[in-house]
């Protein structure tokens, strides 16, 4: 490993957040990272959430990604480019009990822009009969921009973002989804063996931030979906009129010693970090979101699933530790295919009588994503 990413990685080791323990890194079998195509491997494996079959959280494979082409940026490179987009097609399942690899090619390295190929692979557990080499199969495929910022000359009148549908709730004012849980179980709405199913299914991600939905939101009622059945105050809208809210942070703490040793990569900076935490998160939810607008589960579609996704940051100030409101909807739906939106905003500013009485807010970054939506085959045996 260069002595760069050794000074990397014992400068980010002293202070390591859960996020960036999840997505450290290590080289394969490489000297230089000058090298046009690079290698890493997870130090952590893959963790399922929000699919009824055994398989990894895309998200976790988009964070991943992110970190890769983050490490494969030179040192002097890392205070002047930003990360603006991130296009990634899902090539097949990731297996839960195998490490991922991740191979950066460097497709464009000019001035302005540099771009990364990253082919995210697995180990399938056996090898060519030829040439004893480990067989590996391609599981997702990202391309990854980085723009250089150059002083900031935007226009005058260029600088705005749409604000959030509705008013809602300030988080300082929210229990968290956790509370709400408790809260419906004690109100007896809610089974407590469903509230402990959900926390063992999630208890890999919880610790990685904090989430505290709102009133205004659809899932406030159903709780994200592990409580389809309840009637909502949106019952009455068109699936694509439905919107939910929720609010979203980071955790900074240190609530792991760090083990890592001298050869394991963090995110090289803070916008590395929080960029990876929001590819983590605004996955969520998107494939199966029709399902939570529709009083439907996971089990009610044979497949469900990602087929590709659109990641753009629409600032360059990217933090971790800030509270981040994300709003959901569900855009289009048929032939087995679904379309859907996660946008995060930061506040900028509370209700103040320059503002009309509203927040305002920073549009942070948009996730769109396409999913196979696939009911199950109807029985044909009477015919």
């Amino acid at each position: 490993m260069s002595t760069s990413s050794n000074e990397q990685s014992s400068k980010r080791a002293s202070h390591i957040s859960p996020i960036d323990r999840l997505v450290a890194l290590k080289r394969v079998n490489q000297a230089s990272s000058s090298e046009s195509v690079q290698k890493f491997e997870s130090v952590q494996k893959p963790f399922p959430l929000g699919n009824a079959n055994s398989i990894a959280y895309g998200g976790f494979c988009v964070s991943l990604a992110i970190v890769s082409a983050y490490q494969s940026l030179q040192k002097s490179q890392l205070s002047k480019l930003n990360i603006y987009s991130v296009q990634a097609s899902f090539l097949g399942p990731t297996k839960l009990d195998a490490s991922v690899r991740l191979e950066v090619t460097t497709l464009r390295e000019t001035r302005t822009f540099s771009t990364r190929l990253v082919l995210v692979k697995q180990d399938q557990g056996h090898k060519d009969k030829n040439t004893g080499i480990p067989v590996l199969r391609s599981t997702l495929a990202f391309l990854i921009d980085f723009v250089a910022t150059k002083g900031d000359r935007t226009l005058e009148g260029m600088a705005y973002a749409e604000q959030p549908a509705y008013k809602v709730t300030d988080h300082s004012a929210l229990p968290t989804i956790q509370e709400r849980y408790l809260e419906e179980v004690k109100a007896g709405r809610l089974e407590k063996s469903v509230m402990d199913a959900v926390n063992d299914v999630t208890k890999d991600i919880r610790p990685l931030y904090e989430q505290k939905l709102t009133p205004e939101g659809l899932m406030w009622d159903n709780l994200g979906g592990i409580a389809s059945d309840n009637a909502t105050k949106q019952d009455d809208l068109k699936t694509t009129n439905k919107v939910t809210y929720d609010w979203l942070r980071h955790l900074q703490e240190n609530s792991i010693s760090n083990q890592g040793g001298p050869d394991i990569l963090y995110p090289p900076c803070e916008r590395a970090s929080a960029a990876c935490f929001y590819g983590l998160v605004l996955d969520g939810y998107l494939s199966f979101l029709p399902l939570v607008f529709s009083h439907r589960y996971l089990y009610d579609a044979d497949a469900c699933s990602s087929l590709d996704l659109s990641l753009r940051f629409h600032v360059d100030d990217l933090r971790g530790g800030l509270w981040n409101l994300r709003e959901m909807r569900t855009i289009a739906g048929e032939d087995e295919r679904t379309y859907s939106q996660s946008r995060l905003w930061q506040k900028t500013s509370d209700r103040s009588s320059t503002s009309g009485g509203k927040d305002e807010f920073k549009l942070i970054a948009t996730m769109t994503q396409s999913s196979v939506m696939r009911g199950f085959e109807k029985d044909k045996s009477h015919i």
